[in-house]
């Protein structure tokens, strides 16, 4: 004979099953809700990755497309008047994080062309300040802090970081 707890919980469920076939209909079309549910979530889910991709290559895109010169590839090869130059149009236009960028390839590119090291596309900042002669290498390190700052820690560039950004320029003669 089953005991007051036993019975109590079968006629519990039996209310819930009840209310819950009363409400959604039979077991099948229950089990068919679950279903449409379920895709629903997992097609919002996938939607919500796609936009993100998307926002994430449309930036990378335009950020490239900013720049024109692709720092990004580490490419000092280009001369240093021309990096500056894209640096000074960029700040012109109120781009100054851009500006800095280019600026700090500018610096890159005068100290490279002047032999103070070999060019190697792998190397970091952090590398080419290790490298870098002692006459150059507080200036370097000025603007290299500048540019990490405003680069890789995405810090709003101003027209004053700019400004000192061409003032280490100077210091490295390439301004």
């Amino acid at each position: 004979m089953p005991g007051l707890q036993e019975t109590i919980k079968d006629r519990l469920s039996e209310a819930i099953f009840h209310l819950a076939e009363k409400l959604f209909g039979s077991a099948p079309r229950m089990a068919r809700i679950f279903t449409i549910l379920g895709w629903a979530v997992i097609f919002a889910a996938f939607a919500v990755l796609m936009f993100w991709l998307w926002r994430a290559l449309r930036s990378a895109e335009s950020t490239s497309l900013a720049l024109q010169a692709s720092p990004g590839e580490r490419n000092p090869a280009l001369p240093w008047h021309v990096w500056l130059d894209k640096a000074r149009t960029a700040a012109a236009s109120g781009a100054f994080r851009d500006a800095v960028h280019l600026g700090y390839w500018a610096g890159i590119a005068a100290l490279e062309q002047r032999g103070e090291w070999k060019p190697d596309r792998a190397r970091t900042p952090r590398e080419y300040l290790r490298v870098t002669s002692q006459p150059n290498r507080e200036a370097l390190n000025l603007l290299t802090r500048e540019f990490e700052r405003i680069w890789y820690a995405q810090q709003d560039a101003t027209a004053a970081d700019f400004e000192n950004c061409v003032r280490q320029l100077e210091r490295l003669g390439c301004a």
